[in-house]
């Protein structure tokens, strides 16, 4: 008995006869399964803006504080040296016997978006911890530079400066010498925060 002969799929010899079109076909086919999966990981990776910031706070401060929100920090009177520098916001430890405060700041050093962490505890710079960043320095492998900051009651100061910066109003820090606009950009930072903190502790409003 002959054997029947199975009929090719139509689809295979369309496919055959049209090369350049199934190309087409099959990457578009990558092209969505890979963005279908890359949607899948974003999903399971993504963090709300709520849990981005409960999850920095816990970082840059490693122990259960618990925060209140400082509000209305715009009634404070404060004139920061940069103009270009903005504290975005401030936290304060609801927990019993803790002085600890979490500044949160924005600057512009040699590229723009210089987004720190800065703890001060016991009126005093703990921690300074970026958040976000395109400078090419790392801060935090600038211990030296970072060190000029902490241990330093800021309720008896008029704020920071580095030796680059042409004011001449609060502390002076010498800035790292291959990276002056980010150092400026992190001075202008903790002056801020100085400034903040000094008249959020006196009630200067």
């Amino acid at each position: 008995m002959a054997r029947k002969e199975r009929k090719p799929n139509k689809l295979v010899v369309w496919l055959k006869d049209h090369p350049m079109p199934a190309c087409v076909i099959v990457l578009s086919l990558i092209a969505l399964i890979a963005g279908l999966l890359l949607g899948g990981v974003n999903q399971l990776t993504y963090q709300s803006p709520e849990e981005k910031l409960a999850k920095n706070l816990s970082k840059a401060y490693e122990s259960d504080a618990g925060w209140t929100k400082v509000e209305n920090l715009s009634d404070y009177n404060v004139s920061p040296s940069d103009s270009s520098t903005t504290l975005t916001a401030a936290y304060k430890s609801a927990a019993e016997g803790k002085d600890v405060y979490i500044y949160t700041t924005s600057a512009k050093g040699y590229k723009s978006g210089l987004e720190l962490m800065i703890v001060v505890e016991n009126d005093k710079i703990i921690k300074i911890m970026k958040t976000s960043s395109s400078e090419t320095m790392g801060i935090e492998s600038k211990e030296s530079f970072l060190n000029q900051f902490y241990n330093v009651d800021l309720t008896t100061i008029d704020g920071f400066r580095t030796n680059k910066q042409k004011t001449t109003i609060g502390k002076e820090v010498s800035a790292v010498s291959s990276a002056t606009k980010t150092s400026n950009a992190v001075a202008s930072s903790v002056d801020i925060v100085a400034k903040y903190h000094k008249a959020i502790k006196g009630g200067n409003k």
